[in-house]
């Protein structure tokens, strides 16, 4: 019986070798692919939280028109510089801050851009600040921070304006709130690449403020009725008022 001989030997391992390194290759390949899905997965759902946070904070937007000093909403959209707004909201019970502010819901949120030297980053942070302060200036609570996310890739914010009817990347008209607004949101993965165009998050938002006027702030008060109508105690027409001459009574026939 006739065995293998050397080259035929160093063929096969050859080719033993070549398959190993397709499979190796085809099982590296697929490990990378859902590393990555899930990486970009991971960054979709965080991304999606954040909108939801602003979301929630912007469907509470109360203002004042008799107090626009207090309850401005105020948008920071410099050139080359990333935007910023704050507005004052009535937010839902289960929103941040709940444990830290108890009943306050009453609050002036911040969302704002800042430097991450720790992570050479940007991060988005969110700051609160309750409306309604106690009486004594020595239990004045100051702002609250929250890191929505770090590794900020992308934010941008624009603003409908009725006046124009079309979307502005600022917002001049402080003594009103915009009714739409209009976000793009994205991190980096975590191999700290940017996101693709494709994969950055964006959502259109509908505002149903709650403007308080200044007549519903401090409404009239109601016409006094005249003396002449009223008969009770004290009245100029009536007898059993002090003084008072008293109504004429028709005498019986």
């Amino acid at each position: 019986q006739s065995a293998f001989t050397l080259v035929e030997a160093i063929v096969a391992m050859g080719i033993l070798s070549l398959v190993l390194v397709m499979i190796y290759q085809t099982f590296y390949s697929v490990l990378r692919v859902t590393e990555v899905g899930a990486d970009a997965a991971e960054q979709a759902q965080r991304e999606r939280i954040v909108l939801k946070t602003i979301e929630d904070a912007l469907s509470g937007i109360v203002y004042y028109e008799q107090n626009q000093e207090h309850y401005a909403f105020v948008a920071e959209t410099l050139d080359f510089a990333p935007p910023a707004i704050s507005f004052v909201s009535r937010v839902p019970p289960d929103f941040l801050g709940s444990k830290e502010f108890g009943a306050q819901s009453l609050r002036r949120i911040d969302f704002v851009v800042e430097d991450d030297e720790a992570l050479d980053g940007r991060s988005l942070v969110m700051y609160q600040t309750p409306i309604l302060q106690p009486a004594d200036v020595s239990e004045l609570e100051e702002s609250r921070r929250w890191v929505l996310g770090s590794d900020l890739d992308t934010f941008m914010v624009m603003f409908y304006s009725t006046i124009n009817n079309e979307w502005l990347p600022d917002w001049e008209e402080t003594n009103s709130v915009p009714t739409r607004l209009r976000f793009e949101l994205s991190f980096k993965l975590n191999d700290g690449s940017a996101a693709e165009l494709k994969d950055i998050q964006k959502r259109e938002i509908v505002i149903f403020s709650d403007t308080i006027t200044q007549a519903m702030q401090n409404p009239r008060m109601p016409a006094s009725k005249s003396s002449g109508s009223s008969m009770g105690k004290g009245s100029s027409r009536g007898g059993s008022g002090p003084g008072g001459r008293g109504r004429a009574t028709p005498k019986p026939t």
